[in-house]
């Protein structure tokens, strides 16, 4: 899971509900707080 979110963000085939639906899904542990986060982070390219 965690290769196709890398491999889509690399390539920009994401868009930030896409990305945060796939790590909803890969992490379901996580808040959906903590799950935004990690999004923006990605889309800044952090």
């Amino acid at each position: 899971m965690a290769g196709k979110i890398v491999n889509a963000v690399q390539k920009k085939e994401l868009d930030g509900k896409s990305l945060m639906e796939l790590l909803h899904q890969g992490f379901e542990h996580l808040s959906m707080g903590r799950v935004q986060t990690l999004t923006n982070k990605l889309n800044a390219g952090v």
